[in-house]
């Protein structure tokens, strides 16, 4: 067995929690267009909630300032639109961020400046990643553009490379070499490249970055979106392996074992590469929170418990196995001794469901004497046997 002494559980626990204070879905508009350009930018609110809600905009500067924030409330099922500079009362807004309510969705509208133009309907991109794919159209017909702002803590060097149908380099093209947080910079993807048949493109960025892509006909008279791909990385990757049902045992005078369903794995990474997954302890009373660190090649899970203090776990897994330390954390953090931690994968979701079918919740304990009281029944099955990516 692997074993982790305190400094590094702290130098783990460390990064940890930067991760899970740092971790968050960020919805965003990456691009609203400038007074003066070829094209206009319009805002398509909607309410499909039964009440009122109120959207929190954080617009800003194309070099990442933040711009006044503006809030505004829409009745139920309303829909409103307006022109974004309107809308602002600014003609500095590059792009914004929004807190609202799940029910309620912020579309971007762009068109040409010309007659008879067919504008692009934009929804929110909500996802943010360091590696992005997008495949190019006929650019005798067409152009691409894209739109790239850096939600990471620090500079981001942002570059396009292509490559050829057998996935090798063909050319390379820096945007940005040091472009500044939540800052925006821009690219006609057609005018940098010489055309390669089935070619295809990587936005790579050494921090998370929002993208939007768009194409449109050479005489701007059609506008459209184009399907731009966040890329699996190899952090969230190793993050996804928690995934499922767990089992957790470790020795201090006798063996104790803890549960954990994890099954709600975040999509965005946050400024140290780490992705975030959550889950429920065993009673589905409790949050906790996972990660893989692609830098000390460690996963760690965090119970803070029902007091602050709670469990902390490092460990390493192979093939559905874990090993490693548990540690006690208290609520200001600091860690106990390591404690000789195994553990297993444990294939129970659909010995549950045929036992809540057959006998009803209370009637019929779980594997392992594993109870979930009833206010508690609906969010433990929703985490246990949904897959939510």
């Amino acid at each position: 067995m692997k074993k982790f002494n305190l400094f590094y559980g702290l130098i783990c626990l460390s990064a940890f929690l930067c991760t899970y204070a740092a971790f968050g879905q960020t919805r965003m508009i990456p691009h609203v267009t400038p007074p003066g350009a070829s094209f206009e930018t319009n805002l398509v609110l909607t309410n499909e909630s039964p009440y009122s809600q109120t959207i929190r905009f954080q617009p800003y500067h194309k070099s990442g300032a933040k711009l006044s924030v503006k809030t505004f409330t829409l009745s139920a099922g309303q829909r409103y639109e307006a022109n974004a500079q309107d809308f602002f009362s600014s003609s500095d807004v590059s792009h914004f961020s929004l807190t609202a309510h799940e029910l309620v969705e912020v579309t971007a509208v762009y068109r040409a400046l010309v007659a008879n133009a067919s504008p692009a309907h934009v929804k929110e991109c909500p996802v943010q990643a360091s590696s992005w794919t997008l495949s190019p159209g006929n650019w005798d017909q067409t152009y691409d553009a894209i739109a790239v702002v850096n939600m990471g803590a620090s500079a981001a060097k942002v570059e396009v490379v292509q490559r050829d149908a057998n996935g090798y380099v063909t050319d390379r093209k820096t945007l940005d070499s040091a472009l500044a947080p939540m800052s925006k910079t821009l690219s006609l993807i057609s005018a940098s490249f010489s055309h390669r048949d089935n070619a295809s493109y990587e936005i790579v960025c050494s921090q998370p970055v929002s993208i939007i892509a768009l194409r449109g006909n050479l005489a701007s008279t059609l506008f459209w979106e184009n399907a731009v791909k966040a890329n699996r990385q190899y952090n969230y990757i190793q993050t996804e392996l928690l995934e499922g049902y767990w089992q957790f045992t470790y020795t201090i005078s006798s063996d104790f074992h803890e549960f954990y369903s994890m099954n709600m794995l975040g999509t965005q990474m946050n400024s140290d590469g780490n992705y975030t997954i959550y889950g429920v302890n065993k009673w589905g009373k409790r949050e906790v929170s996972a990660i893989y660190s692609g830098k000390n090649d460690v996963w760690a899970l965090l119970d803070r418990g029902d007091t602050g203090s709670g469990q902390y776990y490092v460990f390493q897994l192979d093939n559905g196995q874990l090993s490693g330390c548990e540690y006690r954390v208290s609520s200001d953090n600091e860690l106990g001794d390591c404690r000789d931690l195994v553990g297993k994968h444990i294939d129970l979701p659909n010995q549950v469901s045929e036992k809540k079918a057959k006998y009803g919740v209370e009637e019929a304990p779980f594997e392992l004497g594993i109870y979930v009281p009833e206010d508690h029944r609906d969010l433990f099955f929703q985490l246990l046997e949904s897959k939510q990516h």
